[in-house]
């Protein structure tokens, strides 16, 4: 993968924090190695992480485990415990609205549930733009709303594969 930087208009990288609920991407919660390689190149492909960028990826804590070697160069790795919506909400609980603001220029929601609807609504009020990468489903219309802007995974799921 080829990282590029953009620049912001005080000259400085643009920075991007990037939450990565890798069940999600991968559309299943036990995803095989292929199948998780397959998600991230189609995310990857759509909306690259450049070295300015933090990218948190979350998965419970039984996936994290089986995956940490796999997926340690791409980021911080959050192993989320188990049940509904774990890995969003330790996502969540690492990006609070204000320090997002203060720090990052966009906010990349690598996931369609409707649960970022709240933080991508106040983050792109507060003037940063929020863009979301999902699977056209499932895709929270709720999250749709409140981006700046979606990109479809399924777009470049063809280039992945």
């Amino acid at each position: 993968m080829t990282q590029t930087t953009s620049t912001h208009p005080s000259n400085r990288p643009v920075r991007s924090l990037h939450l990565v609920d890798l069940e999600n991407l991968a559309m299943d919660p036990d995803p095989s190695d292929r199948v998780l390689d397959e998600a991230l190149s189609a995310y990857h492909s759509l909306v690259p992480p450049s070295r300015a960028d933090l990218v948190i990826l979350s998965a419970s804590t039984r996936l994290s485990h089986r995956i940490a070697f796999h997926v340690e160069r791409l980021g911080r790795l959050l192993p989320a415990g188990g049940g509904p919506n774990a890995a969003d909400l330790a996502l969540l609980g690492e990006a609070p609205v204000r320090w997002v603001v203060e720090r990052f220029d966009r906010l990349v929601i690598v996931s369609g549930d409707g649960i970022f609807s709240d933080l991508s609504d106040r983050v792109r009020r507060a003037g940063r733009e929020v863009c979301v990468a999902s699977w056209r489903a499932p895709l929270s219309r709720r999250l749709t709303a409140a981006a700046s802007n979606v990109c479809i995974l399924d777009n470049a799921y063809g280039a992945a594969a």
